[in-house]
C-alpha cells in the first residue's frame, strides 16, 4: 500500500525525507521533533531523514493521535539495521517505566519484537521472522482489540501473532 492510498486510514504519516529538524506529518498535526540531532543519509532510492547513529537520538511527538489504548491500531514502515546491538525502531513511552508499545530489534535473536504494555507490564509479545543486517524491510505490526491479538509481518510474509492478556495503555508519555 502506498502512502497515498493509506492516507485515508492513517492517523499520521511521515516521509522522513527532510534534511533535519522537524519531520512533517502529512496527514494531521503529529509532526516529529528532532531530539539529539538526528541526521539524514542517502537511502536506497532517496535521502532518508531518520538515520539514528548514536544514543539519545530520537524523534518524538506529543500528539494525542499517537495514543493507542484498547483499540485496533497498526503501524507500518521501512527500516534497515546497519550495525550490531539491540535497537528500538519506535516506542510510545515516557522514557521511564510507563510504556504503551514498542517495536525493537533483538540482535541476539535476529528478530523484531513487537510488544504492548498496560502502562508498566508487558501484556502482548510477538517475534518476527529473522531480520539480517544491511537489508531493507517493510514491517507491519498491529493490535487487534476485538480478538486481543498482537501481530507482525515482515515483507508481506505470513503474520506471526500472539494473544494479549489485558488492555494496552492509552495515556503514556511523549516519545515515539
Amino acid at each position: 500500500m502506498s502512502l497515498t492510498t493509506a492516507r485515508p486510514f492513517s492517523a499520521a504519516a511521515w516521509t522522513l525525507d527532510e534534511n533535519g529538524g522537524t519531520r512533517a506529518d502529512s496527514v494531521d498535526s503529529a509532526s516529529l521533533s528532532d531530539i539529539g540531532g538526528v541526521p539524514n543519509t542517502t537511502g536506497t532510492t532517496f535521502t532518508v531523514g531518520a538515520y539514528f547513529s548514536g544514543s539519545g537520538q530520537h524523534l518524538e511527538t506529543s500528539s494525542s493521535t499517537m495514543q493507542a489504548g484498547d483499540i485496533d491500531f497498526c503501524f507500518s514502515g521501512w527500516f534497515q539495521i546497519q550495525s550490531s546491538g539491540d535497537k528500538t525502531i519506535f516506542s510510545k513511552d515516557d522514557g521511564g517505566s510507563n510504556r504503551g508499545y514498542n517495536l525493537r530489534f533483538d540482535f541476539g535473536l535476529g528478530v523484531l519484537i513487537w510488544e504492548v504494555f498496560d502502562g508498566s507490564s508487558q501484556i502482548g509479545y510477538v517475534e518476527s521472522d529473522t531480520v539480517n543486517l544491511s537489508a531493507n524491510y517493510l514491517f507491519v505490526c498491529w493490535h487487534d482489540a476485538t480478538n486481543n491479538i498482537v501481530g507482525i509481518s515482515i515483507n508481506g510474509a505470513s503474520a506471526q501473532t500472539a494473544s494479549t492478556t489485558g488492555s494496552p495503555s492509552s495515556s503514556v508519555g511523549t516519545d515515539f
